[in-house]
């Protein structure tokens, strides 16, 4: 087995993608049955969830509370190449959040992306839109409220470095 091949299959293991069989390298059968490969595996893990609680405070914060941080962060660390450059990670963790099938993750991956880029100097402006009272999702996420409704109406935050607090919300109807 040539070195590309062997880091290839090297990185499927890691991310949980190799899928074990009989013609297996006797190297690769010892990898895969290593009490070391777990503990890799975990010390991965905690340091890419510990940045990215960092980098996407908020949006961890929200995942955290719904118990679905730990299975968000591992899905996508399995799918995804990952820079090892914080700011390029956490940008692109949102921009996969933002795809999820769940509405309030998108609303608050997407609010979050649109945050980090105008505090990072961007002139543009970002609207998001949502059918969740903002206020109601920013009370969940940082203290005791319950999980938000949806509503009939929409919402549009705007984003914007013009803006005091950098956002406003507009209600549609």
């Amino acid at each position: 087995m040539d070195l590309k091949t062997l880091q290839l299959k090297l990185l499927d293991i890691l991310k949980e993608k190799h899928i074990p069989s009989d013609e297996d390298e006797k190297y690769i059968k010892d990898v895969l049955s290593s009490k070391n490969l777990t503990v890799l595996k975990d010390i991965i893990y905690f340091w890419r969830s510990d940045e990215l609680a960092r980098y996407c405070n908020f949006t961890s914060a929200y995942l955290k509370k719904i118990n679905a941080f730990d299975d968000k962060v591992k899905e996508y660390y399995r799918v995804h190449n990952t820079s090892g450059y914080i700011e390029v990670l956490g940008k692109e963790f949102l921009n996969y959040l933002k795809s999820d099938i769940d509405k309030l993750t998108v609303f608050v991956a997407g609010f979050e992306l649109s945050m980090i880029e105008v505090n990072s100097g961007s002139e543009n402006d970002f609207f998001i839109e949502t059918c969740y009272e903002p206020s109601d999702v920013f009370n969940f996420v940082y203290s005791d409220s319950e999980y938000p409704s949806e509503k009939k109406e929409k919402f549009i935050v705007r984003v914007s470095s013009e803006l005091e607090n950098n956002f406003t919300v507009i209600n549609t109807n």
